[in-house]
């Protein structure tokens, strides 16, 4: 599993290529969605007072202190990094899209995510809700990769506040996206859905990141 962050806290992982429903037998679900690409990430969702310093960090740290649960400390003891979750599971589900032939990215969730609320927390994993929180998938190969557009008006963007009870939730920016977001939540466990407008045609295969941030 390769695991990473773009800007503050961004996540990585590596997708595995889907081949065109056309070169095998065609199974009963032909057509229907497909649930694809699920990975595990950790330290997602970085609460971090200097920008960009998670772009610092390591592919496959994990964002911890001393006994696991302490504040992590830079500089000079004056910038902290809390994350307000260190385990969040992310999965693309994927439906045919005739057209053009390909598999299109139709859904993004993130599931397992504490949406407790703790706005001055000092230490991991006490919750994210009441966070801004960025979504994005990035294209191409490792070193040149490049924000996908998942929205409307050429959104490669979707920003959020972190929901803590379940229902629709909006996209904040960009505003004419048209991405819509779901929640439902659990004992302050939230899976979080995030619908691609029709209008977008991502092909799943060339997804090889997905970036999470926090503000």
């Amino acid at each position: 599993m390769s695991v990473g962050r773009e800007g503050i806290g961004g996540i990585q992982m590596s997708i595995k290529r889907v081949r065109s429903p056309l070169s095998n037998r065609l199974d009963t679900d032909f057509g229907g969605p497909k649930q694809r690409k699920k990975r595990v990430f950790i330290g997602a969702a970085l609460l971090l007072m200097v920008p960009y310093i998670g772009s610092t960090l390591a592919a496959t740290v994990t964002i911890s202190g001393t006994g696991g649960r302490t504040a992590v400390e830079f500089g000079q003891g004056s910038q902290v990094a809390i994350t307000c979750d260190t385990t969040i599971t992310s999965s693309i589900e994927e439906s045919w899209y005739a057209t053009d032939s390909i598999f299109r990215v139709s859904t993004i969730t993130l599931s397992g995510v504490d949406v407790r609320t703790n706005t001055t927390a000092t230490e991991n994993d006490l919750g994210c809700g009441g966070k801004t929180m960025s979504v994005k998938l990035f294209t191409g190969a490792s070193g040149s990769q490049v924000p996908a557009t998942i929205g409307a008006n050429s959104a490669t963007t979707a920003t959020f506040t972190v929901p803590t009870s379940s229902g629709s939730f909006t996209i904040t920016s960009p505003a004419s996206s048209d991405i819509t977001g779901s929640a439902t939540v659990t004992s302050n466990v939230a899976s979080l859905v995030f619908t691609i407008p029709n209008t977008v045609n991502l092909n799943a295969t060339s997804v090889t990141r997905v970036s999470i941030e926090t503000e």
